[in-house]
């Protein structure tokens, strides 16, 4: 696993992340979009995973980026809230993996969360 973390001045959330998490049995990878929210309860704490699902999504979009909802939210300390739905891992014809490619897709969750930090 890997995380890359944003401080965001939004009230309500002390931190948003991206986290890399390679699905067992498959060749490919997934990026989620976390948030860490402050000490809230109930209905607002639900509104702030449609909240912050909502600006990720528009992020993606503002750069040609595929980025959905989760199926199912998170209840924890960081909340998964969307997630990066383009593909992650690359290979090459010959099967070898494509560095170049690979790392444009976590430069695009990079700007995802930075646009998203900002929206």
């Amino acid at each position: 696993m890997w995380a890359h973390f944003f401080k965001t001045n939004e009230p309500n959330t002390e931190q948003i992340h991206f986290l890399l998490k390679q699905v067992k049995g498959q060749e490919d990878a997934e990026i989620q979009f976390l948030i860490k929210p402050k000490e809230i309860a109930g209905q607002e704490r639900k509104k702030l995973k449609y909240y912050w699902a909502d600006r990720f999504i528009r992020a993606g979009n503002s750069i040609g980026a595929k980025v959905e909802k989760v199926k199912r939210f998170g209840e924890g300390k960081n909340m998964a809230v969307a997630q990066f739905a383009d593909k992650v891992i690359h290979r090459l014809s010959d099967g070898s993996f494509d560095k170049k490619k690979t790392l444009e897709a976590f430069e695009k969750c990079k700007k995802i969360i930075e646009i998203a930090s900002k929206d």
